[in-house]
């Protein structure tokens, strides 16, 4: 038997420093009087259908949280609010952050209409937020896979997708075929962010969309050639037909790179992003290469200020692809912590930390900048992170290495003018 006030986290995770972030905004959320919780980590994973379907078996839990390692639950009531929605109607089956009113034809979720809310919100406007009305969700045939959350168990057809692709939409369309709903709340402000930037893999994403086009037929409309989005399909589609060679090239490219990083050779480094850049099909495809290549400029320009480069202390790409998601999440820290509406959110040991983190691993302003500015990931409080940096750069009496932070924001506040120029009068 479920146990109806148990609430389950299951998170498949192949890294330690993402899943051990993602556990601490888990781990700060309000616990609906007379429930509890469990955090079921999935390793080794082949698939995310297999994975879940793993997890399944192991908890006797009535609610189910599915959710990406890179994922960070910043509203506080959001346990209280699935549970709530959930209470107030017992045909939804399964909750979404983001979702398809209506899946487009090309079957490509993003390419259509979705409601939701993931990575933003309106600047110093961002509060936790308990829901209560009863039309704050929408119905929607399918929700992005970053977060799926169930009070019925329906297994995952690990037997079409045993992949990383459209796993989600699947599992949208067999709630939907037992006669569950599928919702997405409706959130006026951000409830988690989903810390993947914009790059994602497609390798196999073209096969799977075959796989759930022959499965659920009845379910999805026919491809439209004239879609306005078609063509954008068909550069999708271009992965798949071409995985083989296109993954063995990659894979070319990481071993080398990943020599170069290991001789802390930040010229050659900064040479072969520069020729990365030509290389877009291959960009477009791995997450890898679009970070390594993000990384170049800044490396240069680094190595040609004689500061300590971001490749100096990591021994190959693995090391490089770890200190990358450090920063990452030290900057998302310094975000959340920068309005007073999150205050609760980041605890001063944790800025603290996220701060010490960048000071002691020497990382320069333009490794911040690159990070918060390009697709590596997605900030939106941006210049509050960068002011925050300097400010804390300040505090170490490094004025050089605050006035350079400040001079890289692009079309900086009135505020921020002021500081700079403070600075500059002292230099």
């Amino acid at each position: 038997m479920p146990n109806n006030h148990k609430i389950a986290f299951i998170i498949c995770t192949n890294n330690k420093i993402l899943f051990d972030e993602c556990k601490l905004y888990i781990d700060k959320l309000i616990i609906p009087d007379g429930y509890e919780t469990e955090l079921i980590p999935v390793y080794g994973a082949v698939s995310m259908t297999s994975g879940y379907n793993s997890a399944l078996q192991k908890t006797d839990a009535k609610y189910k949280i599915y959710m990406h390692q890179d994922v960070y639950i910043i509203n506080k009531y959001f346990l209280c609010n699935i549970i709530d929605i959930f209470n107030k109607d017992s045909s939804i089956g399964m909750i979404g952050m983001v979702g398809s009113p209506s899946i487009p034809s090309t079957t490509v979720m993003w390419f259509g209409a979705r409601f939701g809310n993931f990575r933003s919100w309106p600047l110093g406007k961002r509060t936790h937020e308990r829901i209560s009305d009863d039309t704050v969700v929408h119905d929607v045939e399918a929700i992005d896979g970053f977060m799926m959350v169930t009070q019925v168990d329906i297994p995952w057809r690990s037997d079409l997708f045993d992949g990383w692709d459209f796993y989600d939409v699947s599992q949208s369309f067999e709630f939907r075929k037992k006669g569950y709903k599928v919702v997405v709340p409706n959130q006026l402000s951000t409830w988690c962010i989903h810390d993947d930037g914009v790059i994602m893999s497609l390798w196999n994403y073209d096969r799977y969309r075959e796989v759930l086009i022959s499965n659920y037929s009845d379910m999805v409309p026919a491809l439209d050639e004239q879609d306005p989005d078609y063509k954008a399909y068909l550069s999708i589609k271009n992965y798949s037909d071409n995985a083989t060679n296109m993954q063995k090239m990659v894979d070319d490219i990481l071993v080398k790179v990943s020599d170069i990083i290991g001789k802390h050779n930040a010229s050659a480094f900064a040479a072969i992003c520069k020729e990365l850049g030509t290389k877009g099909s291959l960009i477009g495809a791995s997450s890898k290469l679009t970070q390594i290549q993000q990384m170049g400029k800044c490396v240069s320009q680094e190595y040609s200020m004689k500061l300590k480069t971001f490749i100096d202390d990591v021994a190959g790409e693995a090391e490089f692809e770890d200190k990358l998601s450090m920063l990452k999440l030290m900057l998302r820290r310094i975000e959340l912590a920068t309005s007073d509406d999150e205050s609760d959110s980041i605890s001063s040991q944790e800025l603290d930390e996220a701060f010490m983190f960048i000071i002691k691993r020497q990382i320069s302003p333009f490794s911040i900048y690159t990070v918060l500015y390009s697709s590596i990931s997605v900030f939106v409080e941006k210049e509050a992170v960068m002011l925050s940096v300097a400010l804390a750069l300040l505090d170490q009496r490094d004025s050089a290495g605050a006035f350079l932070t400040l001079s890289l924001i692009p079309k900086p506040s009135e505020k921020t003018k002021l500081l700079i120029e403070r600075l500059q009068g002292k230099m």
